[in-house]
């Protein structure tokens, strides 16, 4: 979701963007086709719907591992912060609350105008559809690289941030 907003913000606002990295991520505008990536998706969805943040939050964690391992291939401190962080990000929103989101569309089609540099960070294990998006989004844009961390789903920086801090930095040593 981080990844989506950078980019709406190089769309939206150039002039505050120097580049931009995402990880496994492509626009505002996902999409997807793989039937685990839909399923999780849609589960996740149902539970904060229903409002059952516990399945939401055990729902959500399941793309740390991606679709080809279980969540106990992952270090325990990986999978206990990113419930922590998921917890505390997914309690701030209520199935009553309004949806102040301002959605973006054209997106894909505006992403040939971003003009900044781009470093789509992908795991190797992640969902098809997000290392397609990622990879999709290197491509569009004018000056854009993958960079796949291997051993890795959704979340490279936590399963091996010594790999991700060093693509990360010598990325900001390039501008």
């Amino acid at each position: 979701m981080g990844g989506s907003l950078a980019i709406d913000t190089a769309l939206e606002h150039p002039d505050l963007v120097a580049a931009v990295a995402v990880v496994g991520a492509g626009t505002s505008e996902p999409y997807f086709d793989d039937p685990w990536t839909l399923a999780t998706w849609r589960a996740w969805h149902a539970a904060m719907a229903a409002g059952d943040l516990d399945t939401a939050v055990d729902t959500f964690t399941r793309f740390a591992a991606g679709p080809h391992r279980e969540l106990g291939a992952l270090g325990p401190g990986v999978v206990d912060r990113l419930r922590r962080m998921t917890r505390h990000t997914l309690s701030q929103h209520t199935r009553d609350e309004p949806d102040h989101q301002i959605p973006l569309t054209g997106t894909w089609e505006r992403a040939a105008g971003i003009e900044v540099p781009v470093l789509a960070v992908t795991g190797t294990l992640d969902s098809p559809d997000h290392i397609g998006m990622a990879e999709r989004l290197a491509r569009t844009v004018a000056n854009g690289r993958v960079a796949p961390v291997e051993g890795t789903a959704h979340y490279p920086n936590m399963e091996r941030p010594d790999v991700f801090d060093a693509l990360v930095e010598d990325f900001v040593g390039t501008l």
